[in-house]
């Protein structure tokens, strides 16, 4: 789980960008594509998902807050430093706190 602030908004294309980089870093195999939908006027922000074999990636912005709050749930091993690697690319978001928990089956 990866809390952050965001410096700007992201924009829906960065949502999909990341959901398909997350699952090319952790090598896990797509189900479906990434399923991106904007808040509703009184909470707005982007949520994005994908569905990977035996897990999910969820992204969620608060536009209000400038936060965005990434879950990655994943039963394979992945080195999640790759993951913090890539999102230092986005120079508008400071990650706040990591929680990382081993789940493997």
């Amino acid at each position: 789980m990866i809390d952050g602030r965001m410096e700007k908004k992201i924009s829906i294309e960065n949502v999909y960008e990341m959901l398909d980089e997350f699952a090319r870093i952790m090598d896990a195999k797509k189900l479906s594509h990434p399923y991106i939908i904007k808040g509703l006027p009184h909470n707005p922000g982007i949520t994005g998902f994908l569905i990977i074999d035996r897990s999910h990636i969820s992204i969620h912005t608060f536009e209000e807050q400038m936060k965005i709050l990434i879950d990655i749930f994943n039963c394979y091993p992945f080195n999640p430093d790759e993951i913090f690697k890539y999102l230092s690319n986005f120079s508008f978001i400071k990650i706040l706190n990591t929680n990382f928990v081993t789940r493997e089956i």
